[in-house]
C-alpha cells in the first residue's frame, strides 16, 4: 500500500504542471504599480502578490477569477462577480469594511485566513462584512470581527458555502439616529437564507442588545439565523447568543438571545450552544428547527499548505467505531455521489487516499506533507473527511488552499 504522504507528494508533482499563471506585484497607496492599475490587466488564473510596506490598498470591482495574495489591507467596498467556469482564490488579506462598504460576492470563491473588519462603523452603516449571494464559496482559518454595529456574514441565492476553523461575530443593535432612540436590532454572526451552509469549527458570537434604544428594537441577536428554505450543518462548534442588558434608566428588561434561532433546516453535531446572558425570560441554546445528531464529519486543519511543510488534517466522527477516511484532491468543485449525504468536492479530479477503510474512535489525522518544488506554489489542495452513518456515507465540509 503507498505511503500516504508519499502518494501526496507524488500527486502534486503529477499536476504541476497543469499551473500555468502570470504573477503580477501590486503596490498599495504608496505605490507606482498599484492595484487598480494591474487588475485592469490580469486574465483568469492570474495571480496578483500584494506587495508589503505600500500603504494600504484601494477599493474594487472584478470579474475574473484570479488568486489575490497577501498580506495587504484593502478599505472600502469590494465586488467579486467571478462568471461560470471561472474561480477566485483570496488569501491573507484583510478587508476594512467602514461604513456602509462590505464584501460581496457571486460566483466561487474562496477566503483563507482572511479578516473582515468593520473597523468604526457609521451610526447608521449596513451591519454586513460579507454577503455571499450565490456560487460556492469556501472560507478557512477566517476572521469576520464587530465593532458597534457593524458585523456578519450573510448566505444567500442558493450559494454552497463551506466555513472550517473560523470565527464570526454580530453586529450590536444600534440607533438609527444619535438623537432619536430609533434603531435595529443586534444580528447574528451567520445568516443563512435560500442557501446551505457546512462549517465544522466555527465560533460564532451574536450581537448584543443596545439599551439606548426602544425594548422592539434592542434586541440581541442568535449567533445563528437559518431562514426557512435554507440548510445548516454544523459540526464541532461554539454559538453563543447576543446579551441582553437591563438599565432602568434607558431600556426595559431584555432577555438574552439563542444560539440558533432557524426556521430551516439545522443539523448539529458535537457542538457547545449557549444562549446569551440577560434579564426578563430563559436564554435557551436552541429555538425552532434544529436537530441534533451524532452523524455529521468534522473536519480541521491545523495550519495552512506550505513549500517544505507538514499540514495535519484531523477528523472527528462518532464516539464509536464508525468507518472513517480522509481524503484529498486538486479540483473543488462539488458533485453528487451515491450514497453519499452532502456534496462531494473534486469529483472531477484526481484525488488520493490518506486514510481509508480505518476503524476509528471519534477522531483520525493524518500528515500532508507538500514537497519543497517551486513548482507547486499555488498550486491548489482539498481535504476532505466522511464516515459511515447507517446505509448513507456522511460528508465533512471541504477544507484546503492554495500551496504558499
Amino acid at each position: 500500500m503507498p505511503h500516504p504522504a508519499r502518494s501526496v507528494a507524488i500527486l502534486l508533482f503529477s499536476c504541476a504542471g497543469a499551473f500555468a499563471q502570470t504573477v503580477w506585484s501590486a503596490e498599495g497607496n504608496t505605490g507606482t504599480n498599484n492595484l487598480t492599475t494591474v487588475l485592469a490587466q490580469v486574465a483568469p488564473g492570474d495571480i496578483v502578490e500584494l506587495v508589503p510596506g505600500t500603504g494600504t490598498f484601494p477599493p474594487f470591482t472584478l470579474n475574473v477569477g484570479i488568486e489575490l495574495i497577501g498580506p495587504g489591507q484593502v478599505v472600502g467596498d469590494v465586488v467579486l462577480t467571478i462568471p461560470a467556469g471561472q474561480r477566485m482564490r483570496v488569501a491573507d488579506v484583510d478587508f476594512l469594511v467602514q461604513g456602509p462598504d462590505r464584501v460581496s460576492t457571486t460566483g466561487d470563491v474562496a477566503f483563507e485566513h482572511c479578516t473582515f473588519d468593520p473597523g468604526t462603523p457609521l451610526a447608521n452603516s449596513a451591519w454586513l462584512n460579507l454577503a455571499i449571494a450565490s456560487g460556492t464559496v469556501f472560507m478557512r482559518d477566517c476572521d469576520s470581527l464587530a465593532y458597534l454595529s457593524g458585523g456578519g456574514v450573510s448566505v444567500s441565492g442558493g450559494a454552497l458555502c463551506c466555513i472550517t476553523d473560523c470565527r464570526f461575530e454580530g453586529g450590536n443593535a444600534w440607533l438609527q439616529s444619535p438623537t432619536t432612540p430609533v434603531g435595529y436590532a443586534g444580528h447574528p454572526a451567520l445568516l443563512v437564507y435560500s442557501a446551505t451552509v457546512i462549517a465544522s469549527h466555527l465560533t460564532a458570537i451574536g450581537g448584543d442588545t443596545n439599551c439606548a434604544l426602544l425594548p422592539a428594537e434592542s434586541l440581541a441577536s442568535a449567533a445563528i439565523e437559518v431562514w426557512p428554505a435554507a440548510t445548516l450543518r454544523l459540526s464541532d462548534s461554539v454559538a453563543t447568543g447576543g446579551i441582553g442588558w437591563f438599565n432602568a434608566n434607558f431600556c426595559a428588561p431584555q432577555s438574552g438571545a439563542n444560539a440558533i434561532d432557524s426556521a430551516g433546516t439545522a443539523i448539529v453535531s458535537r457542538c457547545t450552544l449557549t444562549g446569551g446572558a440577560g434579564y426578563g425570560g430563559p436564554n435557551l441554546p436552541t429555538h425552532g428547527n434544529v436537530t441534533f445528531s451524532t452523524e455529521l464529519v468534522g473536519l480541521t486543519l491545523d495550519q495552512g499548505f506550505a513549500l517544505g511543510q507538514t499540514t495535519t488534517a484531523t477528523a472527528d466522527a462518532l464516539a464509536t467505531p464508525r468507518l472513517l477516511a480522509i481524503v484529498g484532491g486538486f479540483d473543488a468543485t462539488p458533485g453528487t455521489v451515491a450514497p453519499v449525504n452532502g456534496p462531494v468536492f473534486g469529483v472531477g479530479g484526481q484525488p488520493f487516499v490518506l486514510a481509508a477503510l480505518t476503524i476509528s474512535s471519534g477522531q483520525l489525522s493524518r500528515p500532508i506533507v507538500i514537497p519543497n518544488l517551486a513548482a507547486l506554489r499555488y498550486a491548489e489542495v482539498w481535504i476532505q473527511a466522511f464516515q459511515l452513518a447507517g446505509s448513507v456515507v456522511e460528508a465533512s465540509p471541504a477544507a484546503g488552499g492554495l500551496v504558499r
